[in-house]
């Protein structure tokens, strides 16, 4: 999917906070660096990378979506049925990780495509961040540069009609991720307003339906905090929403973004200081 996002209402945040921006660029606009052996941005944060390639590997049940473990080992025919290593499995690579389980495969991502797609698709995949288990969480951890200010973006919809999703965006040292302000900045849905700001990420549209909405937030790195945890975590789903618990169905994510996007200078202690960015 694709959309135009405005700025207007990231500009107004930093500027509350003291902060003028510069420019805007692309959140995916540049390959991750790495430090320490973290990235330095959220890697394939569209989920094109393997994408199509570990959907492909169904061969029954719901051939449009499927598991991948954290050993790059993909469910064939169904949960209890035989799973298959993908044959070009890089974790790094591949990027996300989750604190989910099927059966005896840990750090299991659900990968899903159109329902319409054919084998060999080139088209759009997204993941749902709760494949298997209600509670649980997709994440990446990036290196990161204390006292910078980032900028994440992310396109989020609803799996099944007629039930709103909701997730929450988390980030922090890993283990004390907090739920972050997010704006809702674009929609394909009519339901859904532009210019909601909140720390529930609530959509109608559905990803079947191209009904994603955008979402932006602003993360201050804290001092001495050289790396950050990016969690997605749900907070209801098509399961559990009557009891207002996390559903273990629901909350689609695609186009994740997390750098530096603007080149800021600030006042900090009455002095000076300039906040890098990813071109300096």
């Amino acid at each position: 999917m694709s959309f135009t996002k405005p700025a207007a209402g990231l500009a107004a945040i930093l500027c509350s906070i003291g902060l003028m921006t510069a420019d805007v660029t692309g959140a995916q606009a540049a390959e991750p660096e790495y430090v320490d052996g973290l990235p330095t941005q959220i890697v394939n944060g569209d989920f094109q990378t393997f994408g199509n390639d570990i959907v492909d590997m169904r061969r029954g049940g719901s051939r449009y979506l499927t598991y991948v473990d954290q050993d790059g080992m993909v469910m064939d025919q169904g949960l209890d049925g035989a799973w298959r290593k993908y044959a070009d499995w890089d974790a790094a690579e591949f990027g996300w990780k989750s604190d989910d389980t099927a059966r005896d495969h840990q750090g299991v991502v659900e990968l899903q495509r159109h329902s319409t797609a054919q084998t060999g698709s080139n088209g759009n995949v997204w993941a749902e961040i709760c494949a298997q288990s209600v509670d649980t969480y997709i994440y990446q951890d990036i290196a990161t540069t204390p006292g910078a200010v980032y900028t994440w973006s992310l396109d989020h919809a609803a799996r099944n009609e007629g039930t709103a999703d909701s997730m929450q965006v988390m980030i922090g040292a890993p283990g004390r991720e907090t739920p972050q302000q997010a704006t809702r900045v674009a929609s394909n849905d009519p339901t859904d307003k532009v210019g909601e700001t909140g720390e529930a990420v609530t959509t109608h549209g559905t990803g079947q339906n191209d009904g994603w909405s955008t979402y932006e937030g602003v993360y201050v790195v804290p001092e001495g905090q050289t790396v950050t945890r990016f969690t997605f975590r749900a907070v209801t789903g098509s399961e559990g929403s009557a009891s207002g618990a996390a559903g273990s169905e629901g909350n689609l994510i695609d186009n994740v973004g997390f750098t530096i996007s603007w080149p800021l200078t600030y006042e900090l202690n009455g002095g000076q200081g300039t906040i890098p960015n990813k071109e300096q």
